[in-house]
């Protein structure tokens, strides 16, 4: 089990897609998988696992008249995580 003491990398790759764009509002779909590569610095051991997230968002678009760069947005969002191998837990959940 990770540790407060380790280094993880996450290697990803994925997609992301618009299910439908509504005037300000934008819903989305991504879906990704992650490598997961944890080290302990405490014990020196490595663990590994796979890891699948899916997320559906929407996102709304604020103040447009006020901002130039449209930068202002309101995001809601749920997301589903799963272990692929179902090994590993997160260190800061």
């Amino acid at each position: 089990m990770p540790e407060a003491n380790s280094f993880e990398i996450r290697p990803f790759g994925g997609g992301l897609i618009d299910l439908f764009v509504f005037g300000n509002v934008r819903v989305m779909f991504r879906s990704l998988v992650e490598w997961r590569l944890i080290r302990s610095a405490d014990e020196g051991a490595f663990e590994s696992d796979g890891r699948w997230s899916n997320r559906l968002g929407v996102r709304i678009r604020l103040a447009e008249k006020y901002f130039i760069n449209k930068t202002l947005y309101g995001i809601l969002g749920l997301e589903a995580l799963a272990d692929l191998k179902g090994t590993l837990s997160d260190t800061f959940a």
